[in-house]
């Protein structure tokens, strides 16, 4: 009887020790999961929050960053409906600018084609627009005048 009684509280003490170890380690995933929250909360950029405030430059300033993202349409339809049909202007102002600057610079070219701050600005204003192909081209260009380009 009485081995029966002490494997009966060996059994508790063990049943204890594993509930106190349980605990121990859900303890310690709980506090360091409510520290890492706490870390990364703290990491977020300051443009979501204006854009959580209707905040119309953040707002053209997050488009602009997304210009090439999948889900850019989606988001411009969106703030467009949040603000007016005008943003998108303010989005498309620096392409729109470049590709006329581009328009007078090439005119240009036409009466000078061996001008190589023509070709190098071209090559710049490619190169910012994304416009890879054109680049490559214009710079070749431009080195072809001047080789010390670089």
């Amino acid at each position: 009887m009485d081995k029966v009684k002490n494997q009966k509280s060996k059994t508790k003490n063990t049943s204890k020790n594993l509930k106190n170890v349980f605990y121990f380690f859900l303890t310690v995933f709980l506090v360091f999961f409510l520290l890492l929250n706490i870390f990364y909360s703290q990491k977020v950029s300051q443009l979501y929050f204006q854009l959580v405030n209707n905040k119309r430059q953040a707002t053209v300033k997050f488009l602009k960053d997304i210009k090439n993202n999948s889900q850019f349409s989606f988001f411009l339809t969106t703030n467009i409906n949040r603000f007016d049909r005008f943003l998108e202007n303010e989005v498309f102002s620096e392409q729109k600018i470049g590709e006329e600057k581009i328009a007078e610079l090439e005119s240009l070219l036409k009466k000078n084609p061996k001008s190589r701050d023509i070709n190098y600005k071209l090559y710049l204003l490619h190169k910012k627009l994304g416009n890879i192909q054109q680049t490559e081209n214009y710079l070749k260009a431009a080195k072809e005048i001047d080789p010390n380009i670089k």
